[in-house]
């Protein structure tokens, strides 16, 4: 049975990637995170996602990690919906999470808010 993760090819890991995304995708916020979005040519994976919890709203790591591990976990369990769009496209999604608010919010909210964010994706096409 092979695991059910985000392996490293569909992770943004890359600084310049990530800059790239955040001023030349689309953007929409979407309580607690502002999503970025673009699309490009086909690559290893159809979709590739970031997550960034900024250090001056959240300074222990611990926080910042736990935001990040819920937010991976949730996104991950609702990235197949973003397949047939990519396919139907032919290209892939690069995604980045960036959030926003200064309060540490519960599992099932981020996980709403991750399957909205793909929704209004979805829609926009």
């Amino acid at each position: 049975m092979p695991r059910a993760t985000l392996t490293a090819t569909e992770r943004i890991k890359n600084s310049t990637e990530i800059t790239t995304l955040i001023q030349q995708g689309r953007a929409f916020f979407l309580a607690p995170y502002k999503v970025y979005y673009s699309w490009g040519t086909p690559t290893v994976a159809p979709v590739r996602v970031a997550f960034a919890i900024p250090k001056k709203k959240f300074g222990k790591a611990v926080t910042r990690n736990k935001l990040k591990r819920f937010s991976r976990e949730a996104f991950r369990l609702q990235r197949e919906q973003l397949l047939p769009l990519c396919h139907e496209k032919n290209e892939h999604l690069n995604m980045l999470f960036m959030y926003q608010k200064t309060a540490v919010i519960p599992y099932p909210k981020l996980y709403e808010s991750i399957g909205a964010a793909i929704d209004q994706i979805i829609k926009n096409g």
